[in-house]
C-alpha cells in the first residue's frame, strides 16, 4: 500500500514550509488564471496542477516542483492580503514559529515576515518587529533561504491597520549608553 500526501501538505512539513500559512483550496482555484503569476512560468499549468494535486511523490521533475514552490510562494503573498490570510499568519505568531526581536528593550516581542522588496527574486526574507518597527534578518539558516516575494510587504500594512493588538501599547524603550552612570549620548525624542 502506497502512502500519498497532497503537494500542499508535503510543502508545509518540509522545514522551509513551515514559515508558511495553508492557502485554502479555494483561494488557490480562484487564481488559477492570475496572468502576473501566469507570465513569470514557462510551465504554469503543470506546476500549478502540482500545487493542486491530492497524491504527490517528490522527485518527479525536480524543475516544475521548484515552479510549483515559486507559484505557492506567490500566492501566498496574495493570501496574506486576505482577511483568512491574515488570521493565518496570526496565528502563527502567536504559535511563536517567528523570531523573537533581538533588542533587548522589544522584551521578547515576536516579529513577522516581511520582503523587502516585495518583488520575487529580488532578496531574501527579513523580519518585522511591531514594536521597535525595525527590521531584521532572520537568525534561522533556513528562514535566510526563502524569498521575500512569498511574503511581501503590503499585508504588514493592513494587518497592524486592522489588528492593533499585535503592537504593545507603550512607547518602545530607548537605550542610553552610560559609562560609570553617566549618558554617553542624548536619547533622540
Amino acid at each position: 500500500m502506497s502512502h500519498s500526501i497532497t503537494w500542499i501538505d508535503w510543502f508545509l512539513s518540509q522545514p522551509y514550509g513551515q514559515i508558511f500559512c495553508r492557502i485554502d483550496q479555494e483561494f488557490l482555484k480562484s487564481h488559477l488564471n492570475d496572468g502576473d503569476i501566469i507570465s513569470q512560468f514557462t510551465n504554469y499549468k503543470q506546476a500549478f496542477d502540482i500545487v493542486l494535486s491530492r497524491s504527490f511523490r517528490p522527485k518527479d521533475n525536480p524543475r516544475i516542483e521548484n515552479d510549483a514552490v515559486n507559484i505557492y510562494g506567490l500566492l501566498h503573498a496574495k493570501f496574506l492580503e486576505t482577511e483568512p490570510g491574515l488570521r493565518s499568519i496570526l496565528k502563527k505568531r502567536e504559535e511563536t514559529v517567528f523570531m523573537k526581536c533581538p533588542r533587548y528593550l522589544c522584551y521578547k516581542c515576536t516579529c513577522i515576515p516581511i520582503g523587502i522588496p516585495s518583488k520575487f527574486g529580488k532578496t531574501g526574507l527579513f523580519m518585522y518587529c511591531p514594536n521597535c518597527g525595525d527590521v531584521y534578518a532572520p537568525n534561522d539558516p533556513v528562514t535566510r533561504k526563502i524569498d521575500g516575494g512569498y511574503f511581501g510587504s503590503r499585508y504588514v500594512k493592513k494587518m497592524l491597520k486592522s489588528h492593533p493588538e499585535i503592537t504593545p501599547n507603550h512607547e518602545p524603550e530607548v537605550h542610553i549608553p552610560k559609562i560609570f552612570g553617566f549618558d554617553l549620548a542624548k536619547a533622540k525624542k
